[in-house]
């Protein structure tokens, strides 16, 4: 077990003491305002500084009337008043004097290792002004000191004479860790009758006093596992560190602090008793001296076992493994998933699927684009991105396009070419009419002799419609298509031109022999 104490030598202990009982000095101040009737100027707070506990230590302020009437203090007050700080009430039957100061004595006893602070009320005889307040301030610290063993500390006077303090020998593992030195504590007693002999230490009415160590312990065998401990001059048996008494034969065995629960071990560590101690081993996952551990982060010390296709996380003594996406297993070992496979890929209807290492790609089919997730029909004809021949209509379908040639044309579509309908019969021209082929088509064309459309021809009479170019001497006939030209009798040619005949010089009258034969045209 290890004391937490302050520890302050000897000499500067009482040097300190002796130092707290003179007159403190007033510090320098400008002129005050004169104020009308007594009034009590404090130049506070008052510090009496360190005291060990349980030693008194005395100290006097100032108390000014700067005011031009006599003051006369009435009452004074702590608060609280828990008997860490006294005042003396010897000044209650005292008046000071305008512009004269009075010593007040003040004494610090604490009891603990704290700091105090209380407050003084100081009553006096003006109403107006009365009370002032001041705050009265201490620390108290630990009464254990280290010192020579052989000789052991003699008693020495306090207080101003007034009480004597004495040096009691206990055990401490802050002094031990010293050759030849013993911890010592300190006790103070009031004086009641006469002073402290500075001589002896001792108050006049005290007995001689022997604070030496290890006296009541010199006859006494504690047995193993334990040492004697002088107790204000009582032989104590204390079990060593790691050690209990033994309730049926007194004896001190080793304590099991594991189970006790008095170990300090982490949280996160295992405690196992040894023989009058114990040890703490982290558990796995943690790294410290077993009374501290820390979580290992194996993720990032790289000391986890995940597969390279997993993710590492750390977690309070552990970590998890965890396959990423794309990959199955336990996360020490991953397998790539075939989205494709079984059907788990996230691919438009219009497209397909490849898997790849930790993943897959979708690509749309030809005829459609997008991003393999989304993919919409591209319109080849509108975009005119078909192969169709300039001869033939393209038709845009889902996922592609056909290509058909015009009428007129023959092939795929993406070669088309010319049909000779009218060399194929495939024209549709009248009888009476003349089929010409043209580029992707035909014409018809009704023959000379008749009109139409060339897919309908009725004959012309070219006699009746004036159309012939027979002679006015000849006979125009109508035939199939066409007509004919015949001189009229007594004329001659070809129907279109006609010359009167001559009968009478070509003999050719059937004049008598006996007549004369006349021409007329």
């Amino acid at each position: 077990m290890i004391y937490k104490h302050h520890l302050i030598s000897r000499a500067l202990l009482f040097g300190l003491i002796l130092s707290l009982v003179g007159a403190c000095q007033p510090t320098q101040q400008t002129s005050p305002v004169v104020i009308e009737g007594p009034n009590l100027q404090l130049n506070g707070p008052f510090d009496l500084g360190e005291s060990p506990k349980g030693i008194r230590v005395m100290k006097t302020f100032l108390l000014k009337n700067s005011g031009t009437a006599g003051l006369e203090i009435r009452d004074m007050v702590l608060t609280p008043d828990d008997g860490s700080f006294q005042v003396n009430l010897d000044v209650l039957s005292t008046t000071i004097e305008r512009l004269e100061t009075y010593e007040l004595p003040v004494t610090f006893f604490p009891s603990d290792e704290k700091d105090y602070e209380v407050e003084l009320e100081i009553i006096y005889n003006n109403d107006e002004l009365s009370p002032a307040r001041v705050s009265l301030k201490g620390t108290g610290i630990s009464n254990l000191i280290c010192e020579s063993c052989e000789p052991p500390p003699n008693p020495e006077c306090g207080l101003g004479g007034k009480s004597s303090i004495r040096y009691e020998a206990t055990s401490s593992d802050s002094c031990e860790s010293e050759a030849g030195v013993c911890a010592y504590l300190m006790f103070e007693t009031l004086c009641e009758t006469g002073m402290c002999d500075v001589s002896t230490g001792l108050c006049e009415d005290m007995p001689p006093f022997d604070a030496g160590p290890g006296d009541p312990c010199e006859q006494v065998d504690c047995g193993a596992h334990s040492a004697c401990e002088n107790q204000s001059g009582e032989a104590i048996c204390i079990c060593d560190a790691g050690y209990v008494r033994n309730a049926e034969d007194n004896a001190c065995v080793d304590e099991d602090e594991c189970s006790a629960g008095t170990d300090n071990c982490d949280a996160n560590a295992l405690c196992e008793n040894t023989e009058g101690a114990f040890t703490c081993t982290c558990n796995s996952g943690y790294e410290g001296d077993g009374s501290t551990c820390t979580d290992i982060d194996e993720c990032v010390l790289d000391l986890d076992g995940c597969d390279a296709n997993a993710t590492c996380e750390n977690t309070e003594g552990a970590f998890i493994c965890t396959c990423n996406d794309g990959y199955f297993g336990d996360g020490t070992s991953c397998e790539d998933i075939d989205e494709c496979d079984l059907s788990i890929d996230s691919c438009d209807a219009n497209a397909s699927c490849e898997n790849t290492e930790g993943d897959y790609q979708c690509t749309c089919h030809e005829g459609f684009s997008g991003d393999g997730e989304s993919c919409i029909d591209i319109d080849e004809c509108a975009e005119d991105v078909n192969n169709c021949n300039e001869n033939a209509s393209c038709t845009n379908n889902e996922g592609g396009y056909s290509c058909v040639c015009h009428l007129g044309y023959a092939g795929d579509g993406t070669t088309c070419e010319d049909v000779d309908e009218c060399e194929q019969a495939a024209d549709n021209c009248a009888a009476n009419a003349t089929c010409t082929n043209t580029t992707g088509a035909f014409t018809c064309e009704c023959n000379a002799g008749y009109s139409g459309d060339g897919t309908l021809c009725e004959e012309v009479n070219e006699c009746t419609d004036g159309t012939n170019n027979c002679h006015t001497n000849a006979t125009c006939t109508n035939t199939g298509g066409a007509f004919s030209c015949s001189c009229n009798a007594g004329y001659s040619g070809d129907g279109t031109a006609c010359t009167d005949d001559d009968e009478c010089a070509l003999d050719t009258d059937n004049c008598d022999a006996n007549a004369a034969c006349t021409n007329t045209a």
